[in-house]
Parts: structure tokens; C-alpha cells; sequence
């Protein structure tokens, strides 16, 4: 072998090294050192001055009311009375996409603390959105007790059910109906 075939052998390997070396170590210590730099800069981001988080927290505030606001404001809309039960559960109704075929209140039952609101219900709507109304009901501010659930298939169309449903509303003594 010559001289000069030699030296490009010895320039290839120190070639093959260096590559070997900055893949295998350098290459990966930099991108520790700039996972770290990351990390440091998310910390400097979470770390705000005060008036700016007072000032956030003046806008959380203001939203926390608006939405605690909305909730009272959609519930008022509603007497707490027989006719007042019996608009909520229709507008649940219609909120559900269920057909309210028919709604019957039944003998009130006024007792020591509360006002019992007997009711018997018929109604025509799919499996999910029957599902949904009466989830509507059971996460109503209203205490509503669910006596019995009939469900069919409809004999108008296929993919619908009919449900007979009676519950009771309670309303507490203290909103006594007329």
C-alpha cells in the first residue's frame, strides 16, 4: 500500500469516528440541554407577576358568575307550583326531542314539609332521547321521583318507543301551591 492510500484510510476513519462520536454522544447531549432550556423556560412562563394574576383572576371571577348566573336565571322562568312542574317537565320534553303525548297531574298530596305532584306521562321518542329526558329529570334542580317506566315499541313507527312514566315532584313546604 502507498503513502497516500494510507492517509485517505486514516482520513476515512477518523471521518467514521467523528460521525460516530457526535451521533452516539454529542448529538444526544444536546437535546438533553435543550429539553432542560425548555423546561427552564416553562417554569419562567409560569411564573407571572402578581398584578397579572390578580388581574386573571378578577376575569375568572366574572366569568364564574356569569355562568353561575345563567343556570338560576333559566330556572326561574318556572313558578314553584303545579302548573310550574308541569311547564318544566314540557320544556324538558321539547329540550329532549321527546313527543309529549299526554300529561296528566294527579291528586297533590300536601304534607307536613313538603308538596307532593303525582303525575302520569306518555310519551314517544327514541331510545336514546327517552334516555335523554329522563336524565333531564333526574339532574333537575326539581326533586323528581321516578315511580314507574313502561317502555313499547311504538305502533306508529318502528324505531320509536311509547313510555308510560309516573313520577312525583316534591316541592319543599315553604313554596306550598295556592
Amino acid at each position: 500500500m502507498q503513502k497516500s492510500q494510507h492517509y485517505h484510510l486514516a482520513s476515512g476513519a477518523v471521518a467514521l469516528l467523528t460521525i460516530y462520536l457526535l451521533t452516539s454522544e454529542v448529538f444526544g447531549r444536546w437535546a438533553d440541554a435543550i429539553d432542560v432550556y425548555q423546561a427552564l423556560r416553562e417554569k419562567n412562563r409560569a411564573l407571572l407577576d402578581p398584578a397579572a394574576v390578580a388581574e386573571r383572576g378578577k376575569e375568572l371571577r366574572k366569568e364564574e358568575a356569569l355562568l353561575l348566573a345563567a343556570p338560576q336565571s333559566q330556572e326561574a322562568r318556572f313558578d314553584d307550583s303545579q302548573s310550574g312542574v308541569v311547564q318544566r317537565i314540557s320544556s324538558l320534553a321539547r329540550e329532549s326531542h321527546v313527543e309529549l303525548l299526554h300529561l296528566m297531574p294527579k291528586q297533590v298530596d300536601k304534607r307536613a314539609d313538603h308538596v307532593e305532584i303525582p303525575l302520569s306521562l306518555e310519551l314517544e321518542g327514541d331510545f336514546n332521547r327517552i334516555g335523554k329526558f329522563v336524565n333531564h329529570l333526574e339532574m333537575s334542580p326539581l326533586p323528581i321521583a321516578i315511580k314507574s317506566l313502561d317502555m313499547r315499541p311504538s305502533s306508529r313507527q318502528l324505531k320509536l318507543l311509547d313510555v308510560k312514566l309516573d313520577l312525583t315532584a316534591s316541592l319543599p313546604a315553604a313554596r306550598k301551591m295556592p
